[in-house]
């Protein structure tokens, strides 16, 4: 019995150090797998992500839900007027210049790959063009003056025809054209890195916040889902609670911990009395 209790302890202690080096793998599989991209789950401030109630109206609403388009959800953005935004209020409003502040993301030159993924609902009602888009906006300061690029699809090389069909994913990338909404002609729109050669200065602007969401007059029947926006090398992710599970790479890795025990328990040779 003394030498089975011995041996028993011996097993116990070593199936805990497996495990132990499995959870480890795991671990370093959801770095990996996730490295430069956050899962968005709430818009309650705590990930970044919020949307400003002041600035929803006309019953504008901005909600993660299932509907998917990279994953299991998506960001749905409602007219007439709506706002979803990374930085917080301060971050759009709010001088990151100021003394105090914390709201600083860097400077323009740091977001040239502004980008992001949407889909018009089918089902969507459109006071203006059927297949008006959402915005993605990025807002920034000169010292006290505020200022934004923005992205709309109606002033795209060849307009709303530079879309998909609705009901069809439209993604963005770093040779989307953003104006400036201080210039005051949507029509001169241009790359963001173009931008920055074309307006001397802009480069060094601190960046407060962006966001997406959808201008008004689009009606109270306007729907779309955002995904996969894409600012200073991170992509944002927006899923359901229930939906945010590990990417391929970490499962892939995940298995592979669990298969390293296995071969390691398979090589224990029997105590001997």
């Amino acid at each position: 019995f003394s030498v089975k209790r011995r041996e028993n302890k011996i097993l116990k202690k070593y199936i805990l150090g497996t495990l132990a080096a499995t959870v480890s793998v795991f671990a370093l599989g959801i770095s990996v797998a996730q490295a430069g991209t956050v899962v968005v789950t709430t818009l309650d401030g705590t990930q970044g992500w919020n949307s400003p109630a002041g600035e929803n109206t006309g019953g504008g609403s901005g909600t993660i839900t299932a509907t998917p388009i990279d994953g299991n959800g998506s960001l749905a953005v409602a007219g007439d007027r709506s706002r979803v935004v990374f930085g917080g209020l301060a971050g759009l409003y709010g001088n990151p210049n100021a003394p105090g502040a914390t709201n600083n993301l860097g400077t323009v030159a740091q977001f040239t790959d502004l980008s992001f993924t949407y889909e018009i609902d089918p089902a969507s009602v459109s006071l203006l063009d059927p297949k008006y888009s959402p915005a993605l906006r990025l807002v920034f300061w000169n010292g006290t003056t505020k200022d934004e690029l923005v992205y709309e699809a109606a002033y795209q090389t060849g307009g709303y025809s530079s879309e998909g069909a609705i009901g069809t994913l439209n993604t963005t990338d770093s040779n989307s054209l953003f104006y400036l909404k201080s210039e005051g002609n949507e029509n001169h729109a241009m790359s963001i890195t173009n931008g920055l050669s074309a307006y001397p200065g802009l480069a060094d602007d601190t960046v407060g916040g962006f966001y997406v969401g959808v201008g008004s007059s689009a009606g109270s029947g306007y729907l779309a889902h955002v995904d996969d926006v894409v600012a200073n090398g991170t992509k944002y992710n927006f899923e359901t609670g229930s939906g945010a599970v590990p990417e391929p790479g970490t499962w892939a890795l995940m298995i592979m911990g669990f298969g390293s025990a296995g071969a390691m328990l398979r090589r224990r040779r029997p105590a001997t009395a």
